[in-house]
């Protein structure tokens, strides 16, 4: 069958006004297409297919709304097809509306979607427009408290996209909103044992937490590519921010340690809201070194200098197992650096103890590498007058190629 026939048929088949009995076949027959090279190079050419599943997801079948979120699913995954889809009016509105719908399977398939389509920056601003406010905080309830189903794994890829947005870290980190749910799902985090006041805090929230719901975050880390998105998490006003850092110091899945490792580290490029978060009101370095130690024991005098809720954590302490959540904190603390005051309170805080006991334990290449970085401006001396801010300071191109190579030759040892 030639290629515009089979076009034609697709699009005949796909129709609103198409019986079931045709429209189920059609939309397999694009699913099975969706699984080849040779089948997206055909989807991308006839785009026109595209908009017929996009316009199908408000279909009163749900049969028919399941195979367009697995076509969409597919599709939006290649960069192509994901940059054309944004521009359908009507697909991120039926997305989001399927999304809060009491089905499982069709939030996590459009959380997916969502997911692929603000893998860039563009796709990000379109996705943040539609869902701020009223849906960002539907989507940052199922984040914190798994409200979306136990099949809910893709929303976390979604944020952990929207939070590279300023407004979306602006948004999160606004200290004065009071919402019982919310509340409900921060509680939910921080209550995991029935001993002492917890008894009566997980009474009030329990069953709130669904074990497969753990990818939310990874939604936050992509939007925060965004810097609107990054200022809707780091509103001082309703300071959102503070909702992911028990993710950081509880035990919970490698998923959600992994998403709220990279949306606070996103939100650390920020350094006019640097002496915000090492502030008492939001106390992020505790919660950005607490999984970067270990079970050493330091001597009274290094132990002092650290936070005291870090002080003495004894000899069961283990550190985060996973080494891109490890690099990821390093990180977030080397963008901390970046301003004087920052690096005055890292210095003051015991920070370079621990990342010399992190930097003898640790086998990963990359987080040595990391880590060396940290503790070189820990010891270093301080810029010159003007130069305090070292996110402004001008690395000439030729030097700046230089050490990349210097350091892609040390990682290959």
């Amino acid at each position: 069958m030639e290629k515009s026939n089979a076009r034609s048929e697709i699009l005949q088949f796909l129709s609103r006004d198409a019986a079931l009995g045709t429209k189920l076949p059609a939309l397999l027959y694009v699913l099975g297409l969706t699984a080849t090279d040779n089948g997206l190079n055909f989807l991308n050419e006839n785009r026109q297919i595209l908009n017929a599943i996009a316009s199908l997801l408000s279909d009163p079948s749900d049969v028919i709304v399941t195979k367009c979120c697995d076509c969409l699913l597919n599709v939006s995954s290649d960069s192509r097809m994901s940059s054309y889809l944004l521009g359908h009016e009507e697909l991120i509105p039926s997305l989001l509306d399927l999304l809060f719908v009491n089905n499982a399977q069709h939030s996590n398939k459009c959380a997916g979607i969502l997911s692929n389509l603000t893998r860039t920056e563009d796709g990000s601003e379109k996705v943040w427009n539609a869902i701020h406010p009223e849906k960002a905080e539907k989507l940052l309830d199922a984040f914190v408290r798994n409200t979306l189903g136990p099949e809910q794994d893709h929303v976390g890829f979604l944020f952990s996209n929207l939070t590279q947005l300023p407004a979306a870290r602006r948004w999160l980190m606004n200290k004065d909103i009071k919402n019982s749910n919310k509340c409900a799902g921060i509680l939910s985090n921080l209550t995991r044992t029935e001993d002492g006041s917890e008894k009566f805090l997980y009474a009030f929230v329990r069953n709130t937490l669904g074990p497969e719901q753990d990818h939310v975050g990874f939604l936050f880390s992509n939007l925060t590519q965004l810097p609107s998105a990054r200022g809707w998490l780091m509103d001082k006003d309703i300071k959102r921010i503070c909702k992911l850092l028990p993710l950081l110091t509880l035990e919970t899945t490698k998923a959600r340690r992994h998403s709220a490792a990279a949306v606070l580290r996103n939100c650390c490029f920020d350094t006019s809201r640097h002496d915000w978060l090492l502030s008492s009101e939001v106390d992020i370095l505790p919660r950005l070194l607490f999984p970067l130690m270990g079970p050493e024991e330091l001597d009274d005098d290094e132990m002092e200098k650290l936070p005291l809720d870090l002080q003495y954590l004894g000899s069961e302490k283990t550190r985060e197992s996973d080494q891109n959540v490890r690099q990821m904190l390093i990180e977030a603390l080397i963008q901390l650096c970046a301003t004087k005051s920052g690096r005055t309170v890292l210095k003051n805080s015991g920070v370079y103890y621990v990342m010399r006991e992190l930097h003898l334990a640790e086998e990963a290449k990359a987080v040595v590498a990391t880590c060396e970085d940290l503790v070189d401006i820990l010891i270093g001396d301080e810029p010159e007058p003007g130069m305090e801010n070292l996110r402004e300071v001008e690395v000439p191109v030729n030097l700046a190629e230089k050490f990349d190579k210097m350091r892609e030759e040390m990682l290959k040892e």
